[in-house]
């Protein structure tokens, strides 16, 4: 039989036994582990791999070990794809040897828990191993795109590892042999205890370790291990449990520390001068176990090392820095800068800084001297921040004590904090949305947990002030176990509250905040007082604002508020508040005198109603005004819940070429009776309506439900004397009733041959509705309003007879509603006669004779009483 032959009866038995082999494989496997292996599919592959055969696991979850019962166990192990090779030949005699693994897309956890338990016993004994046919003869194993995770709570220790590749090669079944390793990864945290030591490292490595597994002798000698593309030089010797460990980088230039620093903008380097060196050693010592780590050893220096970018006249030079690390057994581990000096544009800064035991970390830090920000930032860049400049200068020290650091009740105890900052002209521009801060200046002092601020100034585009004041219990109000007590003072140039709200925000949707967060803070209190020049919110302009601040759990409290809008004075007091997350309660009292009016509805927009516009309006006003206007972050003010009572006195006050007046005259044309009662005044009339003049205007307004309301009031215009009342909505329904008689559109006072015309008493009294919305104004003549008032002044004349009565005849004395009859009577000559003093006793027909003459008398005299007509429009 030729080698074709052959080939195609081997083809033919893996294609016939290929769904058994699969199974005998998973078999086999499932006899190395205590724990379930979940394996989503299994694909077996021959040709592709000739003369090996493959087998591909896709979706393989191995499940922790646990003997504790009802505890459900965790994730040990999940890969996205595992593939097993193995030599064919030895496959035909039955014996599963495994050559080569490659884990692709996988997680690995492992754990160790309070009880030093390991998460990852899941395998069984030698013992059992030896009665399968299964074997491992490893040459490869591969990992690619694999993150490792360890945590140890005994020792309170937790590494995490992103293996981009990692690479193991060499004869592992021979019991002394070199292994080759190949590593891409990152290192992206190392924690021990409450303080991450290491976090986001690149790390390289290609080396070969000799391996002795009979005596478990793991050794690297003097391999080049790259961190961040600086080279160090690596030592490892594990043996039986013992870990020697020397890491060393020896004279690393100071370019190769910027190059890791500045991986994102490597550009930036080619312009920058560097000099001096970067000396670390790390040595690990001692016996490792899952309860106890080695001792660890680190120092670090750099000397004489000097950054510099000649395009932005920009230098660090003389940086002198000297550390170490210590953590021995049975000791508290320390950190400690015993030397950090440097300067920067003529400034000079020296400082130190000790940190010890970890698992409560005692701070210490000591400081004296100034830094130039904008060197700062350029060669070492802050985080969010898209530049930086001016100068701070540092003077003090800080003890603390970090209580159950890493926790929800981590507790920082100032111990001793007296440090003065002074900043001078610092600009800063943030790369998040906020404005950019143009300068800071001024003098803050810690004393332990207070602060102190003294004359603190903070400028941008388009806002300016200054702050002074004691700021107590900030490390209580950062921790979110106490309240921050403010006592201040503010003195403002100008604040554009706009500024830091964002412009692009409208009514409707004047900001983007989240729901169900809170605006307000809860834990600030205190007292703010403030004196503020120019403020401007939404566009409009407040000045010579005065006040004092109260500030309580979500609510601030303004009063004795002063302020000056429109050239026209303003005082009050204001409450906000926030019940619901998101929003804002406005409320207060407010009292201003002599309001422009044109110059208030061009500035206030024509509160947003076309009926009367600025160019329509001339006048000066008097307001008092309650309010309570809620405030969604989201959605503007809540029109639905506005609540208002505006008192309001105008004085000569015009309404100029107002379209609903017009209408009116517009609507008396139209109707025949009355062009029968004005003739040819209807010509003047429609003239005085386009420029309606008024001595005096006073009424209280009211904004309830979403409906602004006017209560009935008479005006005095130079066309008739108007009563008005009526209600508008703010969906722009509306419904206004107005009356006026007949004899005030007729040209008064016209003069005669005789004299001055005096008015005959015959009054026509008008009932005029206007209703609908503002685009489609109807008119009516309102005969409910005539019934009312017809009502109305029968009531009234009921009431002048019962005062006469009780004047004239003693009657209804028990009725304080009524009073003394006052007559009233036209101009007219008056004869006294004096018949000397009356008697003082009269009989009783005498009596009863003058009452019967006054009774005549006053019946003459009513029953001549004008008639007021009515006329009816139906």
């Amino acid at each position: 039989m030729g080698l074709a032959g052959f080939l195609f009866i081997l083809s033919l038995l893996v294609i016939v036994f290929r769904s058994k082999i699969e199974r005998y494989a998973i078999s086999q496997l499932d006899q190395f582990f205590k724990v379930p292996v979940y394996i989503h599919d299994v694909e077996f592959t021959f040709w592709k791999t000739f003369p090996n055969f493959s087998l591909r696991l896709d979706g393989v979850v191995i499940q922790d070990y646990s003997e504790e019962f009802g505890k459900l166990p965790d994730t040990l192990l999940y890969a996205k794809q595992i593939d097993l090779k193995a030599n064919t030949w030895y496959l035909l005699q039955a014996d599963m040897s495994i050559e080569s693994i490659v884990v692709r897309d996988a997680l690995v956890g492992l754990r160790i828990d309070a009880n030093g338990k390991e998460n990852y016993d899941i395998f069984v004994k030698d013992s059992v191993q030896t009665e399968s046919n299964f074997d491992l003869n490893l040459k490869k194993v591969n990992f690619i795109n694999t993150e490792f995770r360890y945590a140890n709570t005994l020792t309170e220790q937790a590494y995490a590892i992103w293996l981009d590749r990692l690479r193991f090669s060499g004869r592992f079944k021979n019991e002394s042999f070199d292994m080759h390793v190949q590593a891409n990864a990152k290192l992206k945290k190392f924690k021990d205890k409450s303080v991450t030591l290491l976090r986001d490292l690149d790390v390289d490595i290609e080396t070969d370790v000799f391996v002795n597994s009979a005596s478990k002798r793991y050794e690297i000698l003097n391999s080049i291990l790259l961190i961040n593309q600086m080279p160090f030089e690596l030592s490892l010797l594990l043996d039986a449990g013992h870990m020697d460990l020397k890491l060393q980088g020896k004279d690393i230039s100071l370019v190769e520390v910027m190059t890791a620093i500045h991986q994102d903008n490597l550009e930036k380097l080619k312009s920058i001068e560097t000099s001096g060196s970067v000396q670390f050693s790390l040595h690990v010592n001692g016996d490792i176990d899952k309860s106890n780590t080695p001792d660890i050893d680190a120092e670090f220096r750099i000397k004489n090392g000097l950054v510099k970018d000649p395009n932005q006249a920009l230098e660090i030079k003389k940086i002198e820095l000297q550390g170490k690390y210590e953590k021995h057994q049975g000791k508290p581990e320390k950190l400690e800068l015993s030397q950090l000096s440097l300067q920067t544009m003529g400034q000079h800064f020296n400082g130190r800084l000790s940190v010890s035991d970890f698992s409560q970390p005692d701070i210490r830090v000591q400081g004296n001297g100034g830094m130039n920000l904008a060197a700062l930032h350029h060669f070492f860049p802050l985080p969010q921040v898209r530049s930086i400049s001016g100068n701070v200068t540092v003077n003090g020290s800080v003890h603390a004590i970090l209580s159950a650091p890493s926790t929800p009740n981590q507790h920082l105890q100032i111990i001793n904090s007296q440090v003065d900052f002074e900043c001078k002209d610092i600009a800063v521009e943030s790369t998040l949305d906020f404005p950019k801060i143009q300068k800071i200046s001024g003098r803050v002092s810690t004393r332990n947990d207070d602060f102190v601020f003294n004359r603190f100034q903070l400028r941008t585009a388009r806002s300016s002030a200054e702050i002074s004041g004691n700021v107590k219990n900030v490390i209580l109000f950062l921790e979110k176990t106490g309240n921050l007590q403010v006592d201040g003072a503010l003195k403002a140039e100008k604040i554009d509250l706009d500024e830091f709200m964002g412009t692009q925000a409208n009514e409707d949707f004047p900001v983007s905040y989240p729901v169900g967060v809170f605006v307000l803070p809860k834990s600030i209190h205190g007292v703010l007082d403030f004196d503020v020049d120019n403020f401007v919110v939404n566009n409009h302009h407040f000045s010579s604002i005065l006040g004092s601040m109260l500030l309580s759990d979500r609510q601030i409290e303004v009063r004795h508020l002063k302020l000056t809008h429109l050239g026209s004075q303003a005082a009050g007091n204001l409450r906000i508040f926030e019940h619901i997350a998101g929003t804002i309660e406005l409320m207060g009292e407010m009292n201003t005198t002599g309001l422009n009016l044109k110059q208030v509805f061009a500035e206030w927009n024509n509160f947003e109603q076309e009926t009367i516009r600025a160019e329509n309006i001339n006048g000066k006003a008097d307001l008092a005004l309650k309010f309570h206007f809620p405030f969604s972050m989201n959605k503007g003010i809540v029109k639905e819940q506005i609540n208002a009572q505006a008192s309001l006195k105008i004085s000569g006050g015009s309404l100029v070429q107002v379209a609903a007046l017009q209408e009116i005259a517009k609507s008396m044309r139209s109707n025949a009776l009355v062009k029968v009662f004005l003739g040819k005044n209807l010509d003047a009339i429609e003239k005085k309506l386009s420029n309606l003049t008024f001595e005096t205007l006073e009424n209280t307004f009211y904004i309830a439900n979403s409906k602004f309301v006017i209560p009935k009031m008479k005006i005095k215009t130079n066309v008739m004397d108007l009563v008005v009342y009526g209600w508008q909505h703010f969906d722009e329904s509306l419904e206004y009733h107005f009356e006026f008689d007949f004899r005030d559109l007729k040209q008064k006072n016209k003069d005669s041959e005789f004299g001055n015309a005096v008015d005959d008493g015959v009054a026509t009294r008008l009932f005029l509705k206007m209703f609908g919305t503002l685009s489609n104004l109807q008119f009516a003549w309102d005969s409910d309003a005539r019934k009312q008032f017809k009502k109305e002044q029968r009531e009234q004349e009921t009431q002048e007879l019962k005062n006469m009565f009780k004047s004239e005849f003693g009657m209804f004395k028990k009725d304080s509603t009524v009073q003394r009859y006052q007559p009233s009577t036209k101009p007219q000559e008056v004869i006294e006669i004096d018949f000397g003093e009356g008697e003082e006793n009269v009989d009783v027909e005498q009596k009863k004779k003058r009452i019967d003459e006054n009774y005549k008398r006053i019946k003459k005299k009513n029953s001549t009483k004008t008639e007021e007509v009515i006329i009816e429009f139906e």
